[in-house]
């Protein structure tokens, strides 16, 4: 059971951003099937994607992916995901209900830090060694870039506080 988490900015205002979108070689897929990655060598898959800085101002909302992948060798739950917003971003106000992504996603807020148990019962397959095929999960959350934003302080954390093998 091996649970690896990877957050990415998927959007900023209106503006889809799509190369932040991690990317495993099949390369990496063969370590993990052959049992030099991950489960049985306590390595991480590799995942690529941009870090190149991107431009916000104050009043921007940008949307978060938080992807949850399965890289062990039995199926489990990211049952608790936490986000620990920085002190330049502020979770986007909601109403459950509403429809909006953080109501989607089950957000609850406590402060900066961010909890949802969306994944919960949402069983994260097992790594298939026959066909390189990794499974995952997505959450994603929606922030606004605050008065104390500044252009070192937005690096956002999160976490899997808390899982469950299947």
């Amino acid at each position: 059971f091996d649970l690896a988490l990877r957050k990415f900015i998927t959007k900023i205002g209106d503006t889809n951003i799509t190369d932040r979108v991690p990317n495993i070689t099949s390369s990496e897929l063969t370590k993990l099937a052959n049992g030099n990655a991950t489960y049985d060598s306590g390595k991480t898959l590799q995942k690529s994607h941009s870090k190149n800085k991107l431009k916000v101002e104050i009043g921007d909302t940008v949307v978060y992916t938080i992807r949850v992948y399965n890289e062990g060798e039995i199926s489990g739950y990211a049952a608790e995901v936490t986000d620990y917003l920085p002190a330049g971003l502020t979770l986007k106000p909601f109403t459950a209900g509403d429809g909006s992504i953080n109501d989607t996603n089950g957000w609850v807020a406590s402060g900066q830090t961010i909890k949802t148990t969306k994944l919960n019962n949402q069983l994260i397959n097992t790594f298939n060694k026959n066909t390189n095929a990794l499974d995952y999960k997505d959450l994603q959350i929606e922030c606004i870039v605050n008065e104390n934003a500044t252009s070192s302080n937005l690096k956002n954390i999160a976490e899997i506080t808390q899982d469950k093998d299947e």
